[in-house]
Parts: structure tokens; C-alpha cells; sequence
């Protein structure tokens, strides 16, 4: 781990409202070179908790002009890049910095049906957008574009107490590594990877067929 910080806080254009994440976590050393942490002790409405992460998009929208000088012949809208590559390079995933939730403070039914809640109202922030190409071999099958959206991942205190670092993806089924619950869930690389595989497995059938 580079670096944990707390007491953090970034300005929101127009210089009148602020994110203020309860940690930042820099690990690009493992290949998170940054993870904004918020802890939700169950005091505010999953309302409230949702808001945190449509004011993280709008925060990680902001662009700012480059200053590498291999784009100092581009137009100005070319030279314009999101600041927090600016600050924390490395990144590798399409999307914005991911954002971690800890819950905690309530019971295990009511953190499940908390976690529910706050990811069903913050779906436009970490959802993606759908894409689907119509073919003859892909049954109509898509994938989701991340390029404006937050990546979420939940997890309670407790969970980590017990049985250390796992995380619900938002979009995705079942708890995972850090490293796997930041992978893009129904992304088009995955797409095309499960295509691939399916197609293989038809070649390898009619093979098998045509020698039997």
C-alpha cells in the first residue's frame, strides 16, 4: 500500500459543494492506483448513501488541460483530460475510480436489505450503459460500456472481521477478491471472450460429428 489518507475532500465544479470520502486508499503497487472508501454506519437514508455516488460521477466528469507535451499540437478540446488520471496514473479499467461502501451498525438482515437498497437507487451512477450488435452467432447478446460509470463494490464490517477483505460488485453475483470485484461485469472483452469460447466448442462438436 502507497498511501491511506483520510479527511480528504474534493471540490465539485462550481466550487460550492465538495466529496468528501471517509478514506482514500492508493495501492498501485496491486494495481488499484486509487479506491475512494466510504463508511455508512446506518444514520442516513439509502437515499442519502446513493446521492454519494452520483456526486462521485460528477466529480470524476471534471476535466482539466493537459500538460503532456505530446498533446500540445491538439486542438483544445484534445488537450482536456480527466484530472484524476492527471493525479493518480495507472489506471486500466474503462470507467471512473472505484468507489468502496462498508456498512455497518445494523443487523445482518437489515444490512443485506440496506446494501439492496442503496444499489437499486444509485444504478444510473455505477450501472453502464447497454450495447447489443444483432448477428447470426450471438443470439442477440450485449455488453456494458463503463466509461461514465462509478464502480462500486459493498462489503459490511463485519464481513472483513470475519473473513477479511470480500466484496459484492454492484451488477455482478456472489463476493470476490478485491482485484475480481473491480473487474467490469457483462463487459464487451468478456463478450467477445465468451464468444470466442462458444464458437470453439461449436467447431469442436461438428469435428467430433463429421469423425463420427
Amino acid at each position: 500500500m502507497t498511501d491511506w489518507a483520510t479527511e480528504a475532500e474534493f471540490p465539485l465544479p462550481g466550487g460550492r459543494r465538495k466529496v468528501r470520502p471517509d478514506a482514500v486508499w492508493q495501492a498501485p503497487e496491486v494495481g488499484v492506483p486509487v479506491l475512494m472508501v466510504e463508511v455508512d454506519r446506518s444514520t442516513m437514508s439509502p437515499q442519502r448513501v446513493a446521492a454519494k455516488f452520483t456526486a462521485y460521477r460528477e466529480l470524476f466528469r471534471t476535466k482539466v488541460k493537459s500538460t503532456d507535451p505530446a498533446l500540445a499540437d491538439d486542438d483544445p478540446a484534445g488537450r482536456m483530460v480527466h484530472w484524476w488520471r492527471r493525479t493518480w496514473p495507472g489506471h486500466t479499467q474503462p470507467g471512473y475510480p472505484p468507489v468502496a461502501l462498508v456498512v455497518t451498525d445494523a443487523g445482518p438482515v437489515a444490512l443485506a436489505n440496506r446494501q439492496q437498497a442503496v444499489a437499486d437507487l444509485a444504478r444510473d451512477a455505477w450501472g453502464g450503459g447497454w450495447w447489443t450488435i444483432t448477428r447470426y452467432d450471438n443470439d442477440g447478446d450485449g455488453w456494458r460500456e463503463y466509461d461514465d460509470a462509478v464502480p462500486v463494490i459493498i462489503t459490511t464490517l463485519e464481513l472483513l472481521a470475519e473473513h477479511g477483505p470480500v466484496w459484492w460488485r454492484y451488477g455482478r453475483q456472489g463476493w470476490h477478491s478485491l482485484l475480481e470485484a473491480l473487474e467490469n461485469p457483462d463487459s464487451r472483452c468478456r463478450l467477445t471472450a465468451g464468444l470466442c469460447s462458444a464458437r470453439a466448442s461449436r467447431v469442436s462438436s461438428a469435428a467430433v460429428r463429421a469423425v463420427g
